[in-house]
């Protein structure tokens, strides 16, 4: 592995896709698996989140009961890639939640907890999708806000207008600031039980 560093950082449009075709098939991003995607990622983050989403899909088609990981739990070096390309990856990222596939929306708002605190751009996200006051919208926040597990905390920006603006959401605000992941545990965590 050590002598790919160099060669990825120089490969043609061609190679680079089917580099990333090949890696879907991947049981899991491993470390090194990982830090290939890395030296994509610095100059192309939006093609790795879309990999990322292939292999979403692809683990949906499999079925549950088989060990392939689309998404690692937690990002060993992909998240510092992701952080320096914050607004693209956010918008693509976004684009997860704009069908009903309940697999892309549970990836993609644990995505978004992984690599982003709620005080970036995430934050000014969600508060764009409030505005809207358009209830898809509202369920999409509630779901990205309840997969921090109770580390949002009421001074939050988005606590602020869900508390102010949508008094009928507050039980799911409560429920999402209480949580602290104890009780169901795990990558999948609801998901699975």
């Amino acid at each position: 592995m050590s002598n790919i560093w160099g060669t990825c950082q120089d490969v043609n449009d061609r190679d680079f896709k089917a580099i990333l075709n090949n890696l879907i098939n991947a049981p899991r991003i491993d470390h090194e698996i990982e830090e290939i995607l890395f030296t994509f990622a610095e100059n192309h983050p939006v093609e790795i989140i879309n990999f990322l989403k292939k292999r979403v899909l692809v683990k949906k088609k499999i079925g549950r009961g088989n060990s392939y990981d689309a998404i690692p739990f937690n990002f060993y070096k992909l998240t510092e890639a992701f952080q320096k390309n914050e607004n693209s990856v956010i918008d693509e990222v976004f684009k997860w939640f704009d069908g009903k596939d309940w697999s892309l929306r549970w990836e993609g708002s644990h995505f978004l907890k992984e690599v982003f605190s709620l005080s970036s751009r995430l934050d000014k996200k969600l508060i764009e999708l409030l505005k809207t006051k358009e209830k898809e919208n509202i369920d999409i926040v509630l779901a990205i806000v309840n997969t921090y597990q109770g580390r949002i905390s009421l001074d939050n920006n988005v606590s602020i207008i869900l508390v102010r603006d949508y008094p009928k959401y507050h039980t799911d605000l409560i429920i999402a600031m209480s949580m602290s992941g104890g009780v169901v545990s795990g990558e999948y965590g609801f998901v699975n039980s």
